[in-house]
């Protein structure tokens, strides 16, 4: 990655920006090879899930983790260039991967700031095939075109774009100060997600009544014979709400209601998304 020695602040004006990715755009058109743009800025403390609120449509990429005790959250959105892989050198090609792109990216501002500079979103499923019509592929990285962090006390807003020989850089150039003058005077007091609960929702217990009771019994027979030192039981409900989910607004219950642990979502870019409360540590 390179980092060029400029300033967002004094490049926040739609020409100085755009001569910019022009710049950029000529280096894309020399070898046939679009270049990842980041530019950081660093803003007013900020709320990044009352922006992923504002910003989050469903039909987008997403990702979101906050820890509330540690006064710690990064949200993600939209897709300035991602890949799927599948089979077991996934994690190898998602490696890959990365480093191509990184070789092709230029920075600008303070990437040492809190999670400054570009980022690379992923998710990875256990096993290395999926079904067929699976919600998530088996491995997935992107990055987003919008970054908003906080870490303690500061707040920083990265932008994202992915340019191309074709891309239209003024089009670009507008997108990046439309989005970072939101972020710059952002009010998150006045716009928090919503935390109230959805009316009408049915619960229902996967498996039969006695399918816990039993799964315990076998459990604690195999430990006894010595074939595991520790099973991790989970029990599983279906939930059926008369309104879709709003990501934010679960997510804003979870850190409301278990500030100890770790927030998360990451939504496939297809309406659907992976949702939870973790006390481990997630990387």
């Amino acid at each position: 990655m390179e980092v060029l020695p400029l300033s967002p602040t004094q490049e926040r004006s739609p020409e100085a920006l755009g001569m910019f990715l022009d710049v950029v755009r000529g280096l894309a058109e020399e070898d046939g090879r679009p270049r990842l743009v980041s530019i950081t800025l660093e803003t007013e403390r900020l709320d990044p899930l009352a922006v992923l609120g504002s910003i989050h449509e469903e039909r987008e990429l997403h990702f979101y983790c906050e820890r509330p005790d540690r006064d710690l959250s990064i949200g993600a959105a939209e897709c300035a260039i991602e890949s799927s892989f599948e089979g077991p050198s996934r994690f190898a090609d998602a490696a890959a991967f990365v480093r191509d792109v990184l070789d092709r990216t230029i920075a600008v501002g303070d990437v040492s700031l809190p999670f400054g500079g570009p980022h690379f979103f992923a998710a990875f499923g256990f096993p290395g095939p999926v079904r067929e019509g699976a919600e998530f592929p088996s491995a997935r990285l992107f990055v987003p075109r919008w970054q908003v962090a906080r870490d303690g006390g500061r707040s920083v807003a990265v932008a994202n774009a992915l340019i191309a020989p074709d891309t239209d850089t003024e089009a670009v150039a507008e997108r990046i100060l439309r989005a970072h003058a939101t972020f710059s005077r952002f009010d998150y007091t006045a716009t928090p997600p919503s935390a109230g609960a959805k009316a009408g929702i049915e619960e229902s217990e996967v498996g039969d009544a006695d399918w816990y009771r039993a799964a315990v019994g076998k459990a604690t027979d195999a430990i006894a014979a010595g074939e595991f030192e520790k099973i991790v039981l989970a029990r599983a409900k279906d939930m059926l709400a008369g309104a879709p989910f709003d990501p934010p607004e679960v997510l804003n219950g979870l850190r409301a209601r278990f500030p100890n642990c770790f927030a998360f979502s990451v939504g496939n870019g297809d309406g659907a998304a992976f949702i939870g409360a973790s006390p481990e540590t997630l990387i």
